[in-house]
């Protein structure tokens, strides 16, 4: 094609239809982001498996404690300051370390499905303040059977 050469514009066709709705066939998804609905056409993702929050704080109940006893940290207090909550909550979280050994073994394996938490800690500090293991598996088998 030369720069003399004319070049021509062709007008698509107009529709003949004009008054009929246009149709379109495909799957649609939902997702709410912040205060409205997104549509994707994209069919959903499969639930995502992740660590439940409660497991999360267990282990990082274990390594707060790891780090106090190696030295790095000096006490529940400078761990409070340095994670940047108050002390009640860090107590709260460590207070978890008082759980019996297989009940820690249950919440670290526990996961959640998109987001969706099966047990809180508000849940288990009736168990966490049991004196015995003995007292604290009774009302953990409780607090199983409720969730499932």
């Amino acid at each position: 094609m030369t720069a003399d050469t004319p070049t021509t514009a062709i007008a698509p066709e107009e529709p003949s239809n004009l008054g009929t709705p246009l149709v379109f066939k495909a799957r649609f998804h939902r997702k709410w982001k912040g205060c409205r609905i997104v549509m994707t056409q994209n069919a959903p993702l499969p639930p995502t498996s992740r660590p439940a929050r409660i497991a999360i704080m267990l282990a990082l109940a274990h390594k707060i404690e790891q780090a106090i006893t190696e030295g790095n940290i000096h006490d529940r207090a400078h761990a409070a300051k340095l994670l940047g909550v108050t002390r009640a909550r860090m107590t709260q979280n460590l207070d978890l370390l008082l759980l019996a050994p297989d009940i820690q073994e249950e919440i670290l394996a526990m996961e959640t499905l998109d987001g969706r938490q099966l047990l809180n800690q508000s849940r288990i500090r009736p168990v966490v303040a049991k004196r015995t293991w003995l007292e604290q598996r009774r009302l953990w088998q409780s607090i199983r059977r409720d969730r499932r």
